[in-house]
C-alpha cells in the first residue's frame, strides 16, 4: 500500500509538472517587468514509522514526513504572483462517503488561506485555476491540508502553485 501511495504521488508530480510548464501563461497583477514564472513545488509523505496522519488535523506540506518529521520552513518568496494551485492528496476513510480534504495556501502571518481547493478520499485531486494573489518580496508562503475527522487519514501530498516574478 505504501509502495503503491509513493508510485501514484510521483506519477502525480510529474503529472502536474508537466501540465504547468506545458500552460505556464503569466498573470501579472502588480506593475514591473515580469522576469517569468517559476514553479513553487511543496510535498510530504507518509512517515514509514507511524503510517498516516488522522483527523481532526491540519498538517503541513512542506517536506519530510507529512505533519512531523523533516518539515522545511516556510520560504521566502520574491514579490510576484501566485496562481494555479494544484494538489494530489493520498486520503482514505472509513465512512461511506468520500471526506472532504481541504488544501490551504497562506501567506505571512495571515490565519486565512489565501487560496484553496477541496479535494475528497475519491478523486484525491483538486486545483484553483482561478485566483491569484500578489506578494511582496519576503512573503512565506506555506500549505496545508485539513483533515476533517478521525476516519478519514492522509498519507501524502504534492501542491504546485506558479510564481509570476515580478521586479
Amino acid at each position: 500500500m505504501i509502495r503503491r501511495m509513493r508510485v501514484v504521488l510521483l506519477v502525480s508530480a510529474v503529472l502536474l509538472l508537466a501540465v504547468a510548464f506545458a500552460h505556464h501563461h503569466a498573470k501579472a497583477a502588480q506593475t514591473g517587468t515580469s522576469r517569468g514564472v517559476t514553479l513553487l513545488v511543496f510535498g510530504c509523505g507518509e512517515d514509514p514509522n507511524n503510517g498516516p496522519i488522522f483527523g481532526p488535523y491540519t498538517m503541513g506540506v512542506s517536506g519530510g514526513w507529512c505533519g512531523g518529521v523533516g518539515q522545511l520552513g516556510n520560504p521566502q518568496l520574491p514579490s510576484g504572483t501566485l496562481y494555479n494551485l494544484r494538489a494530489e492528496v493520498g486520503g482514505s476513510t472509513t465512512d461511506g462517503t468520500p471526506a472532504t480534504l481541504k488544501v490551504m495556501v497562506k501567506t505571512g502571518s495571515s490565519p486565512i488561506p489565501r487560496l484553496l481547493c477541496e479535494a475528497t478520499t475519491r478523486t484525491g485531486t483538486c486545483q484553483d485555476l482561478t485566483h491569484s494573489i500578489s506578494v511582496n518580496a519576503g512573503d512565506t508562503v506555506s500549505v496545508s491540508v485539513s483533515i476533517p475527522d478521525s476516519n478519514t487519514s492522509v498519507g501524502g501530498a504534492m501542491v504546485t502553485i506558479e510564481e509570476n516574478i515580478i521586479e
